[in-house]
């Protein structure tokens, strides 16, 4: 039996105007009421997911940043943030290609700072000298394309480092720490009082594979890409449907 499910929020929970549908939040809620647990998966930061929730419901947990920020079940706040070295290593990669870039940004302590692509030795400089320190400080480091044809040359050297890329979409790369994802936060969120088994997780973009494939049940919306379709055990409706809602009224059923 599913006890837990897990949402994305731009492009599944949200409609394409960044909103809540009122059926999702009843759903939700329903599906809460019945004791279960429902908890979002994010690459947002913390404002950003309470933003878009706009107080309609309360999650039972939430990781954002793809796992780089963890608030458990039990209300435990867990930082899971890139190593210096590595970090240092993605930003030459990313200034490396600067020019193929709309933005460049970087998350500390949950909030997120754009980089000025436009005085690069100064921005380096500056990135360098926080970083030259024993502590971690950065949860993600993420960059806008300007074109999508390029992010498999990007993604090809990202890969190479000890680091987890993923898209969140076409033109939206992510870098968090290595074997950070939203599959390794969700398990940290249950902190090991349920079974990965009995998680259902929905999303749409490359961000979410990790956790499409690793939970009991996989769940892709209709509009999601279609690598996570194919990873996916059940492809439901559309964001702009109600997916939410639909599923967990087929949940219920059950």
């Amino acid at each position: 039996m599913i006890k837990v499910i897990c949402s994305d929020l731009d492009g599944t929970l949200l409609n394409d105007d960044k909103t809540l549908s009122e059926r999702n939040v009843a759903g939700i809620k329903r599906w809460q009421k019945q004791g279960r647990l429902f908890g979002i998966t994010s690459g947002r930061q913390l404002t950003g997911v309470r933003r878009a929730l706009a107080n309609k419901f309360v999650p039972n947990f939430i990781v954002c940043l793809n796992g780089g920020r963890v608030q458990t079940i039990t209300g435990q706040v867990i930082w899971n943030r890139i190593e210096n070295a590595a970090a240092a290593e993605v930003l030459s990669v990313m200034f490396s290609h600067a020019d193929r870039l709309d933005k460049l940004m970087v998350t500390e302590n949950g909030a997120t700072a754009s980089v000025d692509l436009q005085q690069q030795t100064s921005a380096r400089e500056e990135l360098g000298a926080r970083l030259n320190t024993s502590k971690p400080i950065f949860e993600k480091i993420s960059a806008r394309l300007k074109d999508d044809s390029y992010s498999r040359v990007l993604l090809a050297e990202l890969t190479k480092l000890p680091v987890s890329p993923s898209w969140s979409d076409r033109f939206f790369i992510e870098v968090a720490g290595q074997s950070v994802n939203k599959l390794n936060g969700l398990k940290q969120a249950l902190e090991n009082s349920i079974s990965i088994d009995q998680v259902a997780a929905i999303g749409d973009y490359g961000n979410d594979l990790h956790i499409v494939k690793g939970v009991g049940y996989g769940i892709a919306v209709a509009n999601a890409s279609d690598q996570l379709k194919r990873a996916a055990d059940l492809v439901t409706l559309s964001n702009n449907d109600d997916a939410i809602a639909q599923v967990i009224h087929d949940l219920l059923k059950e």
